[in-house]
């Protein structure tokens, strides 16, 4: 009887089940795919370049705003003067907000002025921890026309600084004189990549080209009326007893012509050998020699001599220092 009964459940079982099943695909109501058609747009994500600036929007794009200005607070002259050796500064800011780093920038300074050096004064610096590569310096054009090469390692919102001095020798000019600048980014990320002054500068046979040119260039102003004595100041060293001779330039800025009155004040024994008097032309200039000729009694030490072109209205300086030695120099 038990083995009758077991396929007899089973069978129940089933049938059961089969209702069941049907009832719940009735109370299910049917879907509706909707009507067929072109897919719509798929949003896409870009890892690559940083989208363009929108018309009106603010911020900065990659090294916009950067720029070059005048900077006589780090040390160098506050005007230049026409035909002297001179050193003069120049900070440079270079700005990002998306990641953009900056290789080089040029100086273009007036083409008969002749610059002889440039290097970095102070500390170069990063707002966001930006870091900065090896400087170096080239002429793109001898001798006015200066490419510094100083990496910079911005990071994506940055701000960075240097200042950097350059010793020149101005040309004629009475007026105030311009520099012209430009930078050259890495071309990651947004325009602009290479700012460049307001006078469009772009270097000469780079081959780059200025895509943002609104702020001004680095004006360097005029000094005024003057005369002036080069070298302001010398060191030296010699022997008592030995004659030196040092040669020296007088430069009549004044505006008019003019004789100077030549003056010399040193503090050790023995006779100095040098012009009383210098006639200049406005604007021109002139070299003199002046001999020292310390007494062979001379006690070794460190002795000064002050000399002054004075021409009762505008007056200028220069000064020797020179190490005397013990000894007789012999030939």
């Amino acid at each position: 009887m038990k083995r009758m009964r077991i396929p007899v459940i089973l069978v129940s079982l089933l049938i059961t089940l089969s209702l069941l099943t049907s009832a719940a695909w009735a109370a299910t109501p049917p879907q509706d795919d909707g009507p067929t058609g072109p897919v719509g747009p798929t949003v896409q994500t870009s890892l690559g370049t940083a989208p363009s600036k929108v018309e009106g929007g603010g911020g900065i794009q990659s090294i916009s705003g950067s720029n070059v200005t005048f900077a006589p607070a780090a040390g160098g002259e506050s005007c230049y003067t026409p035909g002297v050796s001179q050193t003069l500064c120049f900070q440079s800011d270079s700005y990002t907000n998306d990641y953009e780093y900056v290789y080089n920038n040029w100086l273009n300074f007036p083409s008969d002025w002749v610059v002889s050096n440039a290097y970095v004064v102070g500390t170069p610096t990063c707002d966001a921890g930006g870091g900065w590569g090896t400087f170096g310096w080239s002429f793109q054009t001898a001798s006015y026309e200066v490419n510094i090469a100083h990496p910079r390692y911005q990071q994506t919102t940055d701000h960075c600084v240097a200042t950097y001095c350059v010793d020149v020798t101005p040309g004629a000019g009475t007026t105030d004189q311009p520099v012209s600048w430009f930078f050259d980014g890495d071309g990651y990320g947004s325009a602009p990549h290479n700012p460049c002054s307001s006078d469009g500068y772009v270097p000469t046979g780079s081959g780059l080209t200025c895509d943002e040119a609104t702020i001004p260039v680095a004006t360097v102003p005029a000094c005024g009326p003057q005369v002036v004595l080069q070298p302001e100041a010398m060191v030296t060293a010699g022997c008592k007893g030995e004659p030196q001779t040092h040669t020296f330039t007088l430069t009549n800025l004044t505006g008019y012509d003019s004789t100077f009155a030549l003056s010399y004040d040193w503090d050790f024994p023995g006779d100095i050998t040098a012009p009383g008097s210098i006639t200049l032309a406005n604007g021109a200039n002139t070299t003199f020699d002046v001999t020292l000729d310390p007494r062979a009694c001379l006690t070794p030490g460190e002795y000064h001599v002050e000399i002054t072109a004075d021409d009762g209205a505008y007056a200028d300086t220069a000064t020797i220092t020179i190490d005397i030695r013990s000894g007789i120099k012999t030939r």
